[in-house]
């Protein structure tokens, strides 16, 4: 093969090996993280009670611990809502990336998993509140999208945010961002 149509094929290659490894990753931390995902489920509950207490919400709990009362409606945290397979595709993806170090990793992991974990929180929150406040089937509408926009676009925010903070976690050193 001439010289020149390796370096055409290499990010075609790359991106290939990019996306089998997140592939990888992701398959093994979902079977590591599968048996846990009841108790993230109960965690997040918990959470969103006492945030939707905060604004004054009643909250009643059931014999379920992924289910309570917001007022009259019966709330239940399905695996679905527990946002694990967007943290694992996040964790997946920073994972795969080759041009990072382990310390720039590890961090982007941490604080990474932090945010996405707040940014499912809030997403809970603001379906509820449609879901008390307005009519269900606006409310089903509202949570269909915000189950599916705000956690695609928080992982993307998040994934591209660590890629830009290269220089700034490897040196501590701000660079611009433009």
């Amino acid at each position: 093969m001439p010289k020149g149509n390796a370096e055409t094929n290499r990010p075609i290659r790359e991106g290939v090996r990019f996306i089998l490894t997140i592939v990888l990753v992701a398959g093994i931390l979902f079977v590591l993280l599968q048996p846990f995902e009841l108790h993230l489920q109960t965690l997040e509950s918990e959470l969103v009670q006492s945030g939707l207490r905060v604004v004054g919400t009643e909250t009643r709990a059931t014999a379920n611990p992924i289910q309570f009362f917001a007022g009259e409606k019966l709330i239940e945290i399905s695996a679905l809502c527990s946002g694990l397979m967007e943290i694992i595709l996040l964790v997946a993806a920073i994972t795969a990336t080759r041009d990072a170090s382990v310390r720039k990793k590890v961090i982007g992991i941490v604080v990474g998993v932090g945010i996405l974990f707040a940014w499912n929180l809030v997403r809970m929150l603001i379906s509820i509140q449609q879901l008390l406040h307005t009519s269900l089937e606006f409310a089903e509408f509202t949570h269909g999208v915000l189950f599916r926009v705000m956690l695609v676009v928080g992982f993307a925010l998040i994934y591209v945010a660590w890629l830009r903070s290269g220089e700034f976690l490897e040196t501590g050193k701000k660079k611009q961002w433009w």
